[in-house]
């Protein structure tokens, strides 16, 4: 079914605002003070600063917007031919609005520092960049980002999918501390990762995970996708239908909330007939369920 003029409208505007929130906290509080908050505008950073002077028709430094994007766009590739992931029009529109608002901020501004303090900085930068992807997530979009380079690294060696995330952004932190030389940086990065991270958690809801009930008439692809695409697990069991006495597979499984609506929307894509329902799910304990960091939700997108 095709969504109504109404919320397309309201869920691109949401992208713009959140990239264009997203451009503030990059361009305004994070840059301006070298901090290196991890994914891909960590790396532009690092580069933007370390080129400043170097190229004369870049003379304070490449772009981070267009570095952004030279990074993105094949990312954008290994999402959906190496990993069959279905990123779509929003997760585009996303990037590329992300990176020119950050060009043209950048170009607007140009001595860009607001908050002296650096610390300040990091609790400011990270709270606007925690709305900025808000909007997003609530858009049902993403950026491409370092995040899918960690899932290719998870299935070929085998590894927790958060490991490698929190081994890719740390390593891209502390180039950051090779890079300017400062041992403050790595502290007031991880500062602002760790602020942008808790204002997401804020808007998004105190409970972090929601029980999800799919139940559908054909299970193997919902099966295949969430095994071989989100690489979680559930159980099903069988079921009847209350009024038509057909039989049903009804699959139970724990996501977490800020992913829920991409899943839901992923699985709907196989049948729109497919009834699902979520409730939050509290003290989940047990094997088989591994949660989810605050970024992961980009894989479903």
């Amino acid at each position: 079914m095709k969504e109504s003029t109404k919320n397309l409208v309201i869920d691109y505007t949401k992208i713009i605002l959140g990239a264009a929130l997203q451009a503030v906290a990059y361009v305004l509080f994070i840059s301006p003070h070298k901090i290196v908050p991890g994914g891909i505008y960590g790396i532009t950073i690092i580069i933007h600063h370390l080129t400043s002077g170097v190229f004369s028709f870049a003379p304070d430094g490449l772009p981070m917007g267009i570095m952004a994007l030279c990074f993105n766009i094949p990312i954008m590739f290994v999402a959906t031919k190496v990993l069959g992931l279905r990123s779509g029009g929003r997760t585009v529109v996303t990037f590329l609005s992300v990176a020119a608002f950050t060009d043209i901020l950048t170009a607007i501004t140009k001595d860009g520092i607001i908050v002296n303090d650096a610390l300040l900085s990091c609790f400011y930068g990270g709270v606007i960049l925690g709305i900025g992807v808000f909007f997003t997530i609530s858009a049902n979009s993403t950026s491409a980002g370092s995040d899918v380079i960690a899932r290719v690294l998870s299935i070929k060696f085998k590894a927790k999918l958060s490991y490698m995330i929190i081994i890719i952004d740390s390593i891209i932190v502390l180039f950051g501390l090779v890079a300017f030389k400062d041992i403050s940086i790595p502290l007031y990065s991880w500062f602002t990762i760790f602020i942008y991270g808790q204002t997401v958690d804020i808007l998004m809801g105190k409970n972090p995970n929601c029980l999800m009930f799919i139940v559908c008439d054909n299970i193997e692809e919902v099966k295949d996708f969430i095994i071989n695409e989100m690489h979680r697990s559930g159980t099903y069991f069988e079921a009847s239908g209350l009024y038509t006495d057909n039989e049903k597979k009804v699959i139970m499984m724990v996501v977490a909330k800020r992913e829920a609506m991409a899943v839901e929307n992923r699985i709907k894509a196989f049948d729109e007939n497919i009834f699902i329902a979520t409730t939050d799910a509290h003290d989940i304990h047990g094997n088989g369920y591994i949660p989810v960091p605050h970024w992961e939700y980009r894989k479903f997108r």
